[in-house]
């Protein structure tokens, strides 16, 4: 049985996706910079700021926070009893979840590597972690994790650098 996810658009999150297999797909700079590319692409797409992100070798995070997180009230009734209730952005009068979201940087992802590479195979893992970022504090510890997850786990320094990291918070 599949366990429904519960939004909470007042606050950021902290989002993991990994490569099928823990292959390290993002070894490979001009993987790692397409991607880059495709996470503020899609953010700005979907109406997301996207507040940090680290391209590990197999898998990537993100610190997301909704553009529009009050845009619930302004959603008909109706459009709730469907199951489009308002949850992340709004463009163009749709609403994103952060499911369509993640679906967004992994699908737009894998049509880039198709189009410029001729790579048909599935890259990425079905399922993604996600946490609520429900406090300055927890918001202030997932910057720091981010910045310094590359030395932690021994990889080399351009790591910490674009295309792999990028901080938008200060």
């Amino acid at each position: 049985m599949t366990q429904r996810r519960i939004y909470q658009d007042e606050c950021p999150y902290f989002v993991t996706f990994r490569t099928r297999e823990c292959f390290p797909l993002f070894d490979e700079l001009k993987y790692a910079t397409l991607m880059a590319e495709v996470i503020i692409k899609t953010c700005s797409i979907k109406q997301y700021d996207c507040s940090a992100y680290q391209i590990m070798p197999d898998h990537v995070h993100i610190l997301i926070y909704n553009k529009y997180h009050q845009a619930r009230a302004a959603v008909p009734a109706r459009a709730r009893l469907k199951g489009r209730a308002p949850t992340a952005g709004c463009a163009r009068g749709e609403y994103f979840t952060i499911s369509e979201l993640i679906h967004g940087f992994k699908s737009y992802f894998v049509d880039q590597i198709r189009d410029k590479y001729k790579i048909d195979f599935q890259f990425f893992q079905s399922r993604f972690y996600a946490r609520i970022v429900n406090s300055q504090r927890y918001f202030n510890t997932i910057v720091d994790y981010i910045k310094h997850n590359p030395p932690k786990a021994n990889l080399p320094s351009h790591f910490c650098k674009y295309p792999y990291q990028g901080i938008f918070v200060f």
